[in-house]
């Protein structure tokens, strides 16, 4: 991996003011775990003119890209991000709100930088069913679709009529209906690679019983609150194992309220683990490793990580 310089960095921000590029920016500071090194460089666009030029300017400067939603299932190294982070910003990427009707269902509209929650709350006040048990899954509506967020009977997945992309090479637009895509558990598969989601289409019914469907909300609102522990966490971080949970074999284990350094598996719920203060990245990687190593000596099950883990252990910045 090549060293970047600082003044190299800080030139690039310079030469363009318009894009709000920040140098060096911690990004402890961007997810829900709170550990993590640098970004080489930090932008947060408010427009698709703005973020192509983001683009282009990484592609030209031979920087890798990565684009996150709201940080709640991402976990950087401790050596940081050695090319440009992006995260969408509100006003151009975060609006939700209703298309006209089509075939008997009402047609919603949501940008990837929405947060999920927003766009539940939305559902809910115009008597809309469809998103009762996302409430409380954390994150931006972007994040939720690449991952195909869900809980109990619900998957972003379900509902979608529309998503629409931009290719990261040509940075061209394209929209890709229901058909085109795979959702699958915690996952969605695009027809090219790794596409950005800009925004999405969602196709609800009415609901035939509005209280029934709020009070259902909150009832995943209160189950959610009284299952993910208090404090700094990215919510589940293994996928389950099919036909069981991760939370249940690692509790197998004997792991719950086990540390190292700062890093600890919750004693409420032992998939989830917490930043107790302090803790690096390393903490966490060493703990979800010995974690999945204890998992599979025990049950012969190999535990895969629902946490995306990004960036450099070593650091790559020089003066």
């Amino acid at each position: 991996m090549p060293l970047l310089a600082k003044g190299f960095l800080e030139g690039i921000a310079l030469a363009n003011p318009g894009l709000g590029i920040i140098p060096m920016e911690p990004l402890s500071g961007h997810t829900s775990l709170g550990v993590g090194g640098p970004a080489a460089l930090f932008a947060r666009p408010e427009s698709e003119v703005a973020l192509i030029g983001l683009l282009g300017l990484a592609k030209k400067e031979g920087l890798p890209a990565l684009v996150i939603g709201g940080g709640t299932n991402i976990l950087f190294l401790d050596g940081g991000y050695p090319g440009l982070v992006i995260r969408l910003g509100s006003k151009a990427f975060g609006s939700v709100g209703k298309l006209p009707a089509q075939g008997g269902r009402q047609l919603v509209r949501a940008g990837a930088g929405a947060p999920l929650s927003g766009l539940v709350s939305f559902a809910m006040g115009e008597g809309l069913t469809g998103f009762e048990d996302l409430a409380g899954i954390p994150g931006t509506v972007g994040g939720a679709l690449r991952m195909n967020a869900g809980a109990k009977a619900q998957s972003m997945g379900d509902q979608v009529l529309e998503l629409e992309a931009m290719d990261l090479e040509s940075f061209g637009k394209r929209a890709f209906a229901k058909e085109d895509l795979a959702f699958l558990y915690r996952e969605t598969r695009f027809p090219i690679d790794a596409p950005l989601v800009l925004s999405a289409t969602f196709a609800l019914d009415k609901a035939e019983d509005p209280e029934l469907s709020k009070e259902r909300m909150r009832l995943r609102l209160s189950e959610r609150e009284r299952s993910i522990p208090p404090g700094r966490s990215a919510g589940s971080f293994f996928r389950n194992p099919q036909g069981d949970y991760a939370g249940r074999l690692i509790e197998g284990c004997g792991l719950k309220g086990r540390r190292i350094g700062a890093a600890a598996v919750s004693g409420r719920h032992a998939n989830v683990l917490l930043n107790e203060g302090g803790a690096s990245a390393s903490d966490f990687m060493n703990l979800s490793g010995l974690i999945e190593r204890e998992v599979e000596a025990r049950y012969g099950v190999r535990l895969q990580r629902e946490v995306r883990v990004e960036g450099s252990e070593l650091p790559f910045l020089q003066d």
